[in-house]
Formats: C-alpha cells, structure tokens, sequence
C-alpha cells in the first residue's frame, strides 16, 4: 500500500512541478504593442510632405488615439498576465514540494525502524 501512495504522489510531484514550469515560461510572454503604419507622404524622406485634416483635425488624430489607448490597455493585460502566471506557478511549485514531502513521510516509520535496527546491531556488536 505504501509503494501505491508513493507512487500516487510522486505522479502529482511530477505533474505540479510540469505545471510550475509551464506557468513560468508564460509568464515571460508578451503582447507586442500595434503600431501605426505612417503613410508615404508622412514619411520625413518623402518628396511631398502633405498633411490631411477634417474639421481642423489631424485625420489620423482617432487613429494614434486608439492605438495609445489600445497599447495601453496591452501594457496593464501583460502586467496581469505575468503576475497571474508567476503566482500561478510558484503555488504550482509549492504544491509539487508538499507531494514530495508527502511521498516522503509514507516511508517514515520505516525509516525509522531501520534506523533503530542498525543501531541496536552496532550496540550488540560492542557487547
């Protein structure tokens, strides 16, 4: 029974720590942030600089609006993600320590009875 216990848990040792890694390795992923493509006629070498407006606006003022607020939204999204998948796998990892242990204490009295048994033969040896 205690091999089948030891088994059990050290399958979950296995599995959490695959998780935890699976977890970190998230968490250094990011979403990249969009950028406007500019047109050729805004481009600093184009021969013919020209600049639309409606209504006394830039026409791409909405654009470079979205896109600011979008990368925004992108930054706080890559901040929240790589927080939960961080705390995510350090529980993972701390799961995985807690299986190992517990896989552990299923040997203990055995261990302990070894223990005693090797030191009452090198007693009775000194006898």
């Amino acid at each position: 029974m205690k091999v089948t216990i030891s088994i059990i848990w050290f399958i979950f040792g296995v599995l959490f720590l695959c998780l935890g890694f699976s977890h970190f390795a998230e968490s250094q992923k990011t979403i990249l942030p969009l950028k406007i493509t500019k047109r050729a006629m805004d481009k600093p070498d184009a021969s013919v600089q020209v600049t639309i407006e409606m209504g006394g606006t830039d026409l791409d003022k909405p654009l470079e609006d979205f896109v600011n607020d979008f990368n925004d939204f992108l930054s706080e999204l890559n901040k929240s993600s790589h927080a939960a998948n961080r705390n995510t796998a350090w529980g993972y990892f701390f799961a995985a320590i807690i299986a190992l242990i517990s896989m552990l204490l299923e040997w203990r009295d055995d261990f302990i009875k070894h223990q005693k048994h090797k030191k009452q033969k090198t007693t009775n040896k000194r006898i």
